[in-house]
């Protein structure tokens, strides 16, 4: 049948019994989720590389709900995947699931780590969704630096990044978030050139409609250049902080000009939003409407009760494989497909605690 390898970690802190709990509502709600287009997108433009075995593995940094990470292994490459939390009932269920075919899952390895301290293999391609800019700003520039050091010459990266002002980047535990100009110069500075593809949230999974100019992100591939370890060797951990604008001292005049931006959010959004409609960030912006939904939901769904529904979908499909009837490409149309980014959900479960590796409520 094939099964999902799972490395022991080095991370020593385990997760409380609640955190646990809020991040297995996320993979488990999330899981069966179509595969990002962006990264369809790249398989598709590189099949034929993919198919002749010039890209033959890959790296997912965060993998989240597994369903990038399966379509990725669908395709044939070797994949594996890091993220600070690893949820066993999640993974025993994929490799219970008849529908998924055992050579699948024995391209894929899962690991737990932490962005701030990463140590991946080799590979053709790393991907992330969604992800890197829960980096603490202090270890980003590292984190890139072991992102890159892992490609190998001629291979690929495709990375997402939050644009600075995107509503995520707001309040003083807010997301990394950078210019198309900053990334431009991030990635010819390590000897990329770099394809940038701007896109909006148009509506974020709790519902809310942010106004465009806070919900701007990238989505970046570029190949590595032959000599891509020669020119790590001469790069600066304070010149990529310097290009990103990182790491520097925030003043009183700062602070004020971060509690203008949440309210520069709630005036945005208040202007665009047709009155009687409930779709306002409220007076403190976005951020206490993410922790307030986070809150209420942290205990909407327990560990046994998401394995249980996988358990019957697996049941489901094995009956319908065996009545002859067919399924979806990825087989897994019965199970709840939110938008494919689904930001706001990262943004309450996955909001990492560098100090003591742990996932923590965006406050």
């Amino acid at each position: 049948m094939g099964a999902i390898k799972v490395l022991q970690s080095s991370m020593k802190q385990e997760l409380s019994e609640d955190k646990n709990k809020q991040w297995a509502h996320y993979q488990f709600n999330s899981f069966g989720r179509k595969p990002n287009e962006f990264l369809v997108k790249f398989c598709k433009e590189h099949k034929s590389e993919i198919k002749n075995g010039k890209i033959q593995t890959a790296t997912e940094v965060c993998f989240g709900s597994l369903s990038d990470t399966l379509y990725m292994a669908k395709q044939g490459l070797k994949v594996f995947g890091t993220d600070g939390v690893i949820i066993p009932q999640l993974v025993n269920s994929l490799n219970k699931n008849l529908f998924i075919k055992g050579s699948v899952k024995d391209n894929i390895t899962l690991q737990q780590q932490n962005l701030t301290n990463l140590n991946l293999p080799k590979s053709d391609l790393v991907y992330s969704m969604a992800s890197l800019g829960f980096c603490p700003e202090k270890d980003f520039a590292n984190m890139i630096m072991n992102i890159i050091g892992s490609v190998n010459p001629n291979g690929y990266v495709a990375l997402h990044f939050f644009d600075k002002n995107h509503a995520f980047t707001k309040g003083p535990n807010g997301v990394q978030g950078f210019t198309n100009e900053q990334l431009t110069k991030l990635f010819n500075y390590m000897g990329f050139k770099p394809n940038i593809e701007g896109f909006i949230n148009e509506k974020f999974a709790n519902g809310e409609i942010p106004p465009p100019q806070f919900a701007q992100n990238y989505f970046v591939t570029a190949q590595a250049p032959e000599n891509i370890q020669e020119i790590l060797a001469g790069v600066d951990l304070d010149k990529i902080n310097e290009i990103l604008g990182l790491c520097q001292k925030q003043t009183n005049d700062g602070k004020e000009q971060n509690e203008n931006s949440k309210q520069e959010i709630a005036d945005a959004t208040k202007e665009q939003t047709p009155i009687g409609q409930e779709q306002q960030l409220g007076e403190k912006g976005q951020d206490d409407n993410l922790q307030a939904d986070a809150s209420a939901n942290a205990d909407v769904v327990t560990l046994n009760q998401n394995e249980q529904n996988l358990n019957q979908l697996n049941v489901a499909q094995t009956e319908q494989v065996a009545n002859g009837q067919e399924l979806s490409v990825d087989g897994f149309e019965k199970v709840k497909a939110d938008d494919p980014t689904n930001l706001a959900e990262l943004a309450k479960f996955e909001k990492l605690n560098a100090e003591n590796g742990q996932f923590e409520i965006c406050q």
